[in-house]
């Protein structure tokens, strides 16, 4: 059956190569971020938390501009795929980034020990996390931690899964962590690959509590005629939640949007038949699996129409995308602050 095919989530490799920010891109974010968070915040010692880190798309160049700048910092990624947080060790060694210790923990109480050492260890640190509980779960507590920044990239939908208004939970739970003037960093996915990118976190408000399951395969149908009609461009999905967020933070919460700045790219060219996988690997992942568990025999009729477009000799062998990420930083102080501009 069509939900047969395998997941990003559980192929890091297939995710590292297709869902990625390009070298001078990621080194411009991660440049603008750390001139962000060093025109706010003045201590020698920079504690970061990555929430759902995965295989460190933005974190890993972050990394490679503190060292280079000789910031002393500890950067904690926590996540629930195990397979992830070894890609990310893995990539951050191929990158070789020295002196810098890279440690996968599976234990709370070793977890915290080896935080605290890392705090007066001359060598900088990263600490993964591996918590099968997730963020929001009472064994993921991290009371007795602090952070400067909270990095919380491409992970909110995956809260919005798990209970309503799981976005909420996650970023109080993110502000009780934050040390005084903390700072908080959230994306939005952008341009024409955002739907294929993982950005479906505006179906859970849209389609949540809908009993008709069918919503999502009109959706699975519109998508799969675009593409037949060539208009791919033309799709665009945003999250709804994200400006919901934003405001939450800005008004309810009080705190200072410091920095936003858009990155965009043209994203390789892509066969039909690759975005058709994309989109299957994606339906198949959360939040969209855990909402729309599709039937049987809406699975089949899926399946029938997606093989018929794979063999249409009218779609053209190639189409290219546009692929971008919003960033913004919101900064824990009530006070009057500039927002930053910076250049790409």
């Amino acid at each position: 059956m069509l939900i047969k095919a395998e997941s990003f989530i559980n192929n890091p490799d297939l995710y590292e190569k297709l869902i990625f920010i390009p070298k001078e891109i990621g080194e411009s974010i991660a440049n603008n971020i750390f001139i962000s968070i060093s025109k706010k915040f003045f201590s020698q010692l920079w504690l970061i938390l990555s929430v759902g880190v995965g295989n460190g798309r933005i974190d890993r160049y972050l990394i490679k501009k503190m060292l280079d700048e000789n910031k002393r910092f500890v950067l904690v990624g926590i996540d629930i795929n195990e397979r992830m947080l070894k890609k990310f060790k893995s990539v951050l060694y191929q990158m070789q980034l020295v002196p810098l210790k890279v440690k996968i923990i599976y234990e709370y109480k070793d977890f915290f020990k080896e935080f605290e050492q890392a705090k007066y260890n001359s060598k900088n640190s990263v600490l993964l996390y591996f918590n099968k509980k997730g963020f929001l779960s009472e064994i993921a507590d991290l009371e007795r931690m602090n952070f400067d920044l909270i990095n919380f990239f491409n992970v909110i939908s995956q809260f919005n899964k798990q209970e309503q208004f799981g976005w909420k939970k996650a970023l109080t739970k993110g502000i009780n962590l934050l040390n005084k003037e903390g700072m908080i960093l959230l994306n939005d996915e952008i341009g024409d690959f955002a739907c294929l990118d993982g950005n479906f976190s505006y179906l859970n408000e849209t389609f949540t509590f809908c009993e008709e399951k069918l919503m999502f395969i009109k959706l699975c149908y519109k998508f799969l005629n675009i593409m037949k009609q060539i208009q791919i461009k033309n799709f665009q999905c945003k999250s709804t939640d994200l400006e919901i967020m934003l405001n939450w933070l800005e008004y309810d919460k009080k705190f200072l949007k410091i920095y936003n700045q858009y990155f965009q790219w043209e994203k390789k060219a892509l066969t039909s038949h690759e975005i058709i996988d994309i989109f299957i690997r994606w339906a198949k992942d959360s939040p969209m699996k855990d909402i729309f568990p599709l039937q049987e025999r809406y699975e089949e009729s899926l399946e029938n129409k997606i093989a018929a477009l794979k063999n249409d000799s009218a779609i053209p062998q190639k189409l290219k995308f546009t692929q971008g990420i919003g960033i913004y930083i919101f900064k824990k102080e009530n006070e009057e602050c500039p927002l930053i501009k910076l250049k790409d």
